[in-house]
C-alpha cells in the first residue's frame, strides 16, 4: 500500500484554508468574520489531528519510522523539496499545531476578526509546518525568512499605537542576520554542491567548512532566538503585537533559531562549534542573569514576560553549547515548555488588558479574589517559569544544569543565580495581579471567563502539569534524534569518550 503524503497534506490542507478564506464573501461583516473564524478553526484541528496521526503511524512502540517525501522540481535536483520528520521535528511540528489551534479556537485574543488576520495566521502556520519538515537547507532558509513576512503584517496592523515602529525594527533586524545566512549558504553550494542535510552531513565531515559559513549561521541564529547584545528587537515587537502574534513569537519563532543551531551547527559542523562552545556558554548564562534583571524591573506585563523568554532562551543555547547528551534533552525540553508557557501567559495577559485596558502592573492589583480561575492559572503558568518541581520548567532547567561540563562549575554559578532573580520577577508579577486591595483603572470591567478562556487555559494547565508529572513521555521519546546530533560533539567538547556510556541512563533514571 503506497504511503499517505501525511506532511504534504497537512501544508496543503492550510493553504486550502487561505483560499477558503479569501473565498467568502458576505454583505455582513459579522458573517464574514464568523466565516473566516470557522475555517481557521476547521484548518487547524485538522492539521493537528493530522499531525497527531502522524506520530502514531511513525511509531511502532519500540523504534521511529522516518518519514521521507519528495517534491519533485524537474531537472533542477538541487532544488528538490524533500519533506521528513524524526522525533525532534515531529514534536515541534505537534507544538506548532496545538499553539496555533489554540489561537484559533480562543476567543477575544484577535483584535479583530475579518479574514485577512485568519489568512495571516494560516499562512504564518503553513510556513512553520514546511520549516520544521524540510530536509534541504535552501528550503530551510527560504522558510526561515518567509515566516517574518506574515508576522510583519500582523504587528504592523493589527499591533499596538507604535505598532509600525515595532514592525520595521522586527523585520529589519532578522533580516539582516539572514544575509550573513545566505551568505554562507552560498559558500556551502559552491563547495559541496549540494543543499541536502544528510549529504552535507557526510561531506562535512571529509572537507570542514571554513569558519565564515558558522559564523554566518550563527549569527542568524542568535538574532532569531535571541542572544544576548542582539535581543532588542523582541521586547519591542512584544510589546506592540496583538496576543496571538505575541504567542506565535515566543512559543514557535524563537524556536527557529534554537532549531537551526541543532541542525545546521551542532550536527554539520560539530567540531568547529565545539571550539566556540565555551564563548557562548558564558553568552547564554550572561543573557539569563542580565534579562531576568531586566524583566524584575519592568513595569509593562508584555515587556516583562519578553525579558523572560530572553533568559529562558538562554538556557536553551546553554544546554545545546554544553554538547553533553543530557544538556540537549534539557535544552530540547526547554523549548517544548517554553513554548508553552509563554504563549500561555501572553494569552492571560491578553485577557488581562482587554477587561483592565492596561499592562501597567502598577496600576493593577488584587484580581485573585474577582477573577480566580483567571489567577489560579497565571500562578501555575509563573510558577512553570520560574522552574517550580512538578511543572514542565523545572525538568528542563534541572537537565540543562545536569548537563553542564564538570569543568565549568563557575558556569553552573552564574546560572542558579540568574533562575533566583527569574523567581523574583516571576513571584513579584503574581503578587500584584492577585493578592493586596482592589485596584484597576476605572474605565476596567470585571473579567468573566467564558467557556473558550477556560478550555484555552484547562489545556495550558494539562500539558504543563503532564510534562512536570510525566518527563520522560517527551524526553524519552525524543533521546534517540538527540543522540544522533550531539555524540560526536560531545566527545569533542569533554576531550575524551564517555567513560562508562552505559551508566548514563542509570543515572538519569534516579534523577528523573
Amino acid at each position: 500500500m503506497a504511503q499517505i503524503p501525511i506532511l504534504t497534506s497537512i501544508i496543503f490542507m492550510l493553504f486550502l484554508g487561505v483560499v477558503v478564506t479569501l473565498l467568502i464573501r458576505a454583505d455582513d461583516l459579522f458573517v464574514v468574520n464568523r466565516n473566516s473564524r470557522h475555517v481557521g478553526i476547521f484548518a487547524s484541528v485538522t492539521t493537528l489531528i493530522m499531525s497527531l496521526f502522524l506520530l502514531r503511524v511513525s511509531w511502532t512502540g519500540a523504534t521511529f519510522i522516518p518519514q521521507r517525501e519528495v517534491w519533485s522540481m524537474g531537472n533542477f535536483s538541487h532544488i528538490t523539496i524533500v519533506l521528513g520528520v524524526d522525533q525532534l521535528s515531529i514534536v515541534m511540528l505537534i507544538l506548532s499545531s496545538f499553539l496555533f489551534f489554540i489561537i484559533h479556537i480562543s476567543d477575544g485574543i484577535k483584535p479583530t476578526r475579518h479574514r485577512e488576520y485568519i489568512v495571516a495566521l494560516l499562512l504564518t502556520q503553513a510556513i512553520v509546518t514546511g520549516f520544521w519538515c524540510v530536509q534541504n537547507m535552501l528550503m530551510f532558509y527560504i522558510l526561515f525568512e518567509m515566516v517574518l513576512i506574515p508576522l510583519f503584517y500582523m504587528i504592523g496592523i493589527w499591533g499596538g499605537e507604535k505598532r509600525y515602529d515595532a514592525a520595521f525594527k522586527f523585520i529589519l533586524v532578522t533580516a539582516a542576520g539572514s544575509f550573513l545566512f545566505l551568505f554562507s549558504l552560498l559558500i556551502i553550494y559552491k563547495t559541496y554542491g549540494t543543499f541536502d542535510f544528510s549529504e552535507l552531513h557526510l561531506r562535512m565531515q571529509n572537507i570542514p567548512p571554513h569558519p565564515l559559513v558558522w559564523w554566518g549561521m550563527m549569527a542568524a541564529f542568535a538574532i532569531k532566538t535571541p542572544m544576548l547584545f542582539v535581543h532588542a528587537w523582541l521586547p519591542r515587537a512584544h510589546v506592540e503585537a496583538p496576543t496571538s502574534a505575541s504567542m506565535i513569537l515566543a512559543g514557535i519563532l524563537l524556536k527557529f533559531g534554537v532549531y537551526g543551531m541543532m541542525r545546521c551547527l551542532v550536527h554539520l559542523m560539530p567540531d568547529m562549534t565545539a571550539h566556540y562552545a565555551e564563548v557562548f556558554r558564558i553568552l547564554s548564562v550572561a543573557a539569563l542573569v542580565y534579562a531576568s534583571a531586566a524583566a524584575f524591573v519592568q513595569a509593562d506585563m508584555k515587556r516583562m514576560i519578553a525579558y523572560a523568554s530572553v533568559a529562558h532562551m538562554g538556557v536553551v543555547t546553554l544546554g545545546i553549547f554544553s554538547l553533553t547528551s543530557l544538556g540537549f534533552q534539557g535544552a530540547f525540553f526547554q523549548m517544548v515548555s517554553h513554548g508553552i508557557v509563554s504563549s500561555a501567559l501572553f494569552y492571560c495577559l491578553g485577557l488581562l488588558h482587554t477587561v483592565t485596558g492596561t499592562r501597567n502592573l502598577t496600576e493593577v492589583s488584587g484580581l485573585g479574589e474577582k477573577n480566580p480561575v483567571l489567577i489560579g492559572c497565571l500562578g501555575v503558568f509563573v510558577f512553570a517559569l520560574i522552574g517550580l518541581p512538578g511543572t514542565s520548567g523545572f525538568i528542563g532547567e534541572i537537565l540543562v544544569f545536569l548537563g553542564i561540563p564538570s569543568g565549568n562549575i563557575g558556569v553552573l554559578v552564574v546560572a542558579v543565580s540568574g533562575l533566583v532573580l527569574s523567581s523574583a520577577y516571576g513571584l513579584r508579577l503574581i503578587a500584584h495581579l492577585g493578592f493586596g486591595p482592589y485596584r484597576v483603572p476605572e474605565s476596567a470591567r470585571l473579567c468573566v471567563l467564558g467557556p473558550e478562556e477556560k478550555f484555552t487555559l484547562a489545556c495550558f494547565v494539562a500539558v504543563i502539569v503532564w510534562l512536570g508529572i510525566f518527563p520522560e513521555h517527551l524526553r524519552g521519546y525524543a533521546q534517540p534524534a538527540l543522540e544522533a546530533i550531539v555524540p560526536i560533539a560531545r566527545q569533542i567538547s569533554i576531550g575524551r569518550p564517555l567513560d562508562n556510556p552505559s551508566s548514563q541512563p542509570m543515572i538519569e533514571e534516579v534523577l528523573l
